[in-house]
């Protein structure tokens, strides 16, 4: 009777037992992207190492335009659509970066729905927003060589032949990709990228997340022979790189995730955020949320420093950032360790042992994968963690 009324609330039980157990529930660890947010990624700014320009418009809708902005992280866009001039001529970093952002991509925009990644799609829907024509740059880059995006590197790349020349277009999280970069392109200028100015791009960084902001930086470099052992070459690939700027994507939380959230804290469930995101974006969705509390001693960690931390220190962090699959394991395992009941969300493939080891595993109905479904014990049909708190209820 029970398996079946939370089936009318969207809360499918694969394993009868995890009735039981998610009744008594004393952590929720839930992925942020899709699961607290709506997984609508729009791109809200630009900035291409000399401005910053704004972009209008939200979701899978192309209507929209790029705009000059003033440089500062916490400007507000101007309403009337007379001052939102949309941009003419585009900087070699600005178009690079655009191309960047369309072609590295395997993402699919058809008939305004999207097949891959929210984050890709956000990129093709910003191309369209521009003067660029899509006909013209597919015609002029012909692709040569790929390098996935992998949940470890943070990164990914693909090489393209254009104009008797190899160019690699290389994009992900800013504090792996800068390090990488020895240039920087102003505008149409490339100068040399010193430790000084990456701190100061960094910093720049650094205000767009604390503000939510879920930041992307992009790069190039040109090259003149493809290795012939392609695979092994990535990391000359992908170092030396010149740096192009970077774009800012908003993923509003999503409806009554906060009052969820609120729920489970009065009924004495900690609930703990994990995350791909910088630290500071976490943070600042977190805060949002009401994870991480107002003068309350809670910690935001980022994957990396998971092992090294004191069990004190563990069971006051709310936030995880920079989160591989991997990491996730060790979070079930030292929570087991403290004797909480653990849940656990996930969708990808590198998560079914966390989902496994966890008390109760829950997958994603919509984004998770079938090794995802297989290996949990519960499936949430809407992908909602109000239809987590549900379920404990």
């Amino acid at each position: 009777t029970g398996v079946l009324a939370m089936a009318r609330e969207k809360v499918l039980i694969r394993d009868l037992s995890a009735v039981e157990s998610l009744g008594r529930v004393s952590v929720i660890c839930s992925d942020k992207t899709g699961t607290m947010t709506e997984n609508q990624m729009t791109v809200k700014r630009v900035w291409d190492c000399e401005d910053l320009y704004g972009v209008t418009g939200s979701g899978l809708d192309i209507a929209g335009v790029i705009f000059k902005i003033d440089d500062k992280a916490e400007v507000e866009l101007p309403r009337d659509d007379a001052l939102r001039k949309p941009v003419t001529t585009l900087s070699k970093s600005l178009e690079l970066l655009l191309i960047n952002g369309f072609l590295n991509n395997d993402a699919k925009l058809k008939d305004g729905k999207l097949i891959g990644s929210p984050t890709e799609g956000a990129l093709k829907v910003l191309f369209y927003k521009t003067p660029l024509q899509e006909d013209e740059v597919i015609k002029a880059y012909k692709l040569i060589a790929e390098f996935p995006f992998d949940s470890e590197l943070k990164r990914m790349s693909k090489v393209f032949n254009a104009s008797h020349t190899n160019i690699v277009f290389c994009k992900g999280a800013s504090e792996v990709l800068i390090p990488r970069c020895t240039k920087i392109l102003y505008g149409n200028t490339v100068k040399p990228f010193t430790e000084e100015e990456k701190e100061k791009v960094l910093a720049h960084i650094n205000e767009f997340a604390q503000l939510g902001y879920r930041v992307l930086s992009f790069a190039h470099k040109y090259i003149d022979n493809i290795p012939t052992d392609i695979e092994e070459s990535r990391d000359v690939m992908e170092t030396n790189l010149i740096y192009d700027g970077f774009i800012c994507i908003v993923d509003p939380p999503r409806p009554g995730v906060y009052e969820a959230i609120q729920d489970c804290h009065s009924a004495g469930i900690q609930v703990t955020m994990i995350t791909g995101d910088s630290p500071a974006t976490a943070s600042a969705i977190a805060k949002e949320l009401s994870i991480i509390e107002e003068g309350a001693d809670q910690l935001c960690v980022e994957g990396h420093q998971i092992e090294s931390l004191s069990d004190e220190e563990f069971l006051k962090t709310r936030v995880f950032a920079r989160v591989s699959p991997k990491d996730k394991q060790i979070i079930v395992e030292r929570y087991q360790k403290d004797n909480r009941v653990v849940v656990m969300t996930g969708d990808g493939v590198n998560d079914a042992l966390a989902l496994s080891m966890a008390d109760v595993g829950i997958a994603m109905g919509i984004a998770g994968t079938d090794v995802a479904k297989q290996a949990s014990d519960v499936i949430i049909t809407d992908d909602s963690f109000a239809s987590i708190r549900t379920g404990v209820k």
